[in-house]
């Protein structure tokens, strides 16, 4: 419920625009689009400065460090696969193909 009303909020917050914009054609085939000056304009200008400018690069680069920290920590982590064969053949519902077998012995080496 709390993703449609934030949808619903950011929707409605941009719908604005909408109206307060005016198209004014400068030459043949060219259009321009301008916001008339008001608290519409100042409101959606100091969230553009705020918000895209300096939150989302700032979130993003927090993010993206700590991806890389741990992408480096999981590199020295090695997995072991657990491998259960039922039966004296090995043949059963939870019992490992020799494919997957394989794909486990090989994915333990660091690249």
């Amino acid at each position: 419920m709390r993703i449609i009303g934030v949808t619903l909020f950011w929707i409605l917050f941009h719908c604005y625009a909408l109206l307060a914009a005016n198209i004014v054609q400068l030459a043949p085939n060219y259009f321009t689009c301008y916001i008339e000056p008001g608290i519409y304009l100042t409101f959606i200008s100091y969230y553009t400065l705020i918000v895209k400018a300096s939150i989302l690069p700032l979130l993003m680069t927090i993010f993206g460090l700590w991806t890389i920290k741990n992408v480096r920590s999981f590199r020295g982590a090695i997995v072991v696969p657990n491998i259960s064969i039922t039966g004296p053949t090995g043949v059963g519902s939870n019992s490992a193909h020799a494919k997957d077998r394989q794909f486990f012995s090989n994915s333990s080496h660091r690249y």
